[in-house]
């Protein structure tokens, strides 16, 4: 029995190797290249070891 990925039921998946053509405001920056240990993971799983980082304000 296969264990379940928790991609398995997305509505979408963003693949970062594509360029979506974004228009990136604020502190975000795409293409972000992981550390060593993530980096292996990525790679080791068929990604290209990088991704989004979003910086997300809290109003509260």
């Amino acid at each position: 029995m296969r264990s379940q990925s928790p991609l398995d039921q997305a509505l979408l998946v963003w693949y970062m190797r594509t360029n979506n053509n974004l228009a990136l405001r604020g502190a975000a920056q795409l293409g972000v290249t992981l550390s060593k240990r993530d980096r292996e993971a990525s790679t080791a799983r068929g990604g290209n070891a990088q991704v989004i980082s979003l910086f997300i304000e809290s109003g509260i």
